[in-house]
């Protein structure tokens, strides 16, 4: 946990230029008030705003978080901040919608139930009952809605990418891996009952060639969104 290691963190962050420090400063205070709040209002999400709502704290900040320390280092995402901090906010919230559908079986457990009530049908009520298997069909339907919402959120994404400089090959492939792990879980969970049971994780060997084909061709804006549909069709091994 971060709070056993806050003196690595805080020499780690006093270490970096005061324009960074403040950027990160700034949006780790924001995300923990965020938090805070959803901790004291528990597991109730009623609406898909709600769930907008709860993920934006969780990961969207961190969308804008990376925007503007991308921002210091680059002057073509300095000039294309304000588009790239709303798709950023989207980025967050691709990943975090998918990060749901992985774990519904333990955030279930633990009592938090993220598909909102107005998603469910009269039948489910709770987290309990959309895992009971007589529900199965109904609850991968409604996994099925959430992922149409991720991909959505997932092409904000890659824009968000095609708009970081060519020439900046850290800058993309920090954000090209998440991308492309988030649209590759997606096409493995959809239609998938399997992620009502457990944890649906890539192949190390499809890690490893995601990884690989990355970070040799995640300059071309063609070639990314080629590999994007590849996997989204790609079929389950």
């Amino acid at each position: 946990m971060a709070a056993h290691h806050v003196g690595e963190i805080v020499d780690a962050l006093t270490a970096l230029p005061p324009p960074a420090q403040s950027v990160i400063r700034t949006h780790t205070r924001d995300s923990t008030h965020g938090m805070a709040r959803w901790v004291l209002r528990g597991p109730d999400i009623q609406t898909e705003a709600d769930l907008d709502d709860y993920m934006h704290e969780v990961a969207g900040r961190v969308g804008y978080l990376i925007t503007e320390l991308f921002a210091l280092a680059s002057p073509s995402v300095s000039r294309n901040q304000r588009e790239m901090m709303a798709l950023g906010q989207e980025f967050g919230l691709a990943l975090q919608t998918v990060n749901v559908v992985r774990g519904f079986p333990a955030d279930i457990e633990r009592g938090w139930f993220f598909v909102p009530r107005d998603f469910l049908p009269d039948p489910i009520t709770d987290g309990r009952a959309f895992l009971e298997p007589a529900r199965r069909e109904d609850a991968v339907r409604i996994i099925d809605r959430l992922l149409e919402k991720a991909t959505g959120h997932f092409a904000a994404a890659q824009r968000y990418i095609e708009l970081l400089p060519r020439f900046k090959g850290r800058l993309r492939y920090f954000c090209l891996l998440p991308y492309f792990f988030g649209v590759r879980t997606l096409a493995l969970s959809r239609g998938n009952p399997d992620v009502l049971v457990s944890e649906v994780k890539l192949a190390r060997d499809e890690v490893r060639a995601i990884a690989g084909k990355s970070r040799l061709l995640g300059w071309s804006n063609s070639w990314i969104r080629r590999y994007a549909e590849v996997l989204q069709k790609r079929p389950r091994t």
